[in-house]
């Protein structure tokens, strides 16, 4: 679980922090978190 929460938090930090537009960096988290939230049964 630190590890995971070590890639969410490092993901998130870059997203803000970069000098990407806004819809490029909310297209990488929502893969990102889609990736993570799984399929549901």
């Amino acid at each position: 679980m630190p590890g995971l929460l070590a890639l969410l938090s490092a993901a998130c930090l870059a997203a803000g922090r970069g000098q990407r537009d806004e819809g490029l960096r909310t297209r990488a988290l929502s893969v990102m978190f889609d990736g993570l939230r799984g399929s549901s049964p």
